[in-house]
């Protein structure tokens, strides 16, 4: 019995010309296989540390002046995308553990969780070196849609009508009065409530948040002023006095562009 199904065997293995695979092809098919579960779980984890970024710094004092309501908001800027991009990046490395040499040994839900727990511990670490808010600012540079679409926040300090304006400001005559040019190049005065005067100190070249009163078209007094960080594009993009070229903005929505950040 046994004799007929080697035989059997050698005549499949001649009838086919199947030959054996020499060892290297193996080694280096498992070494490709971690190669590319190591890579999805950093870009997962980075995904994650974004989510975090986003999440940390998403204005969420003022979500009743930027939306109406706190579900409202929440709905508008959660960050889907970078939620949807963990947990796919998590699956891609458990498809690729479970085809390593020893990996279908092990359960497919202890490697879940090992993805997991690895993903998380990484994503925090990334986070607090800031990877998370450098991915964020390089896609808002390379790509408008990824504000339009994904980080939605950053237009909705556009909307002076609501009470909410942002830019950066270009010339300061005192402490209560400046001027900013805003994400669209529309020029503003700015009227500084008394009570703000004494919490900052307004400098041209940086990027202000402000929630207060439209009084006209062109004058807007702010309520609450916040300075954020001017994001640090490269030199070529800024004029002598720091400001951003218009060229920089392809389209209608160039304030896109611009970071405002904690």
């Amino acid at each position: 019995m046994n004799k007929n199904i080697g035989q059997k065997i050698l005549e499949k293995i001649k009838s086919k010309n199947l030959e054996p695979k020499a060892k290297w092809k193996f080694i280096l098919k498992n070494n490709f296989i971690w190669f590319f579960s190591i890579v999805t779980l950093i870009i997962g984890s980075l995904a994650f540390s974004v989510m975090i970024y986003l999440l940390k710094n998403n204005d969420w004092a003022f979500h009743r002046q930027m939306s109406g309501n706190l579900f409202k908001f929440v709905l508008i800027t959660f960050p889907y995308f970078w939620i949807l991009c963990f947990i796919l990046f998590i699956f891609l490395a458990l498809y690729n553990l479970q085809h390593t040499k020893k990996g279908y040994k092990y359960q497919i839900i202890t490697l879940l969780i090992v993805c997991f727990v690895i993903s998380f511990l990484l994503g925090l670490f990334l986070h607090n070196f800031r990877a998370g808010r450098l991915t964020d600012d390089i896609l808002s540079q390379r790509f408008p849609q990824y504000n339009q679409l994904i980080n939605r926040r950053m237009g909705m300090w556009c909307h002076p009508e609501k009470g909410l304006l942002a830019g950066q400001i270009i010339s300061v005559e005192d402490d209560q009065h400046f001027q900013i040019k805003d994400f669209n190049d529309k020029v503003w005065q700015i009227e500084l409530k008394e009570s703000v005067v004494n919490e900052i100190k307004p400098e041209q070249g940086q990027v202000v948040r402000m929630v207060g009163d439209l009084l006209d078209d062109e004058t807007f007094h702010a309520e609450e002023c916040m300075i954020g960080s001017y994001k640090k594009w490269p030199k070529e993009n800024f004029k002598p006095n720091g400001l951003i070229k218009p060229s920089m903005f392809p389209d209608e929505r160039k304030f896109l562009q611009m970071r405002i950040n904690e």
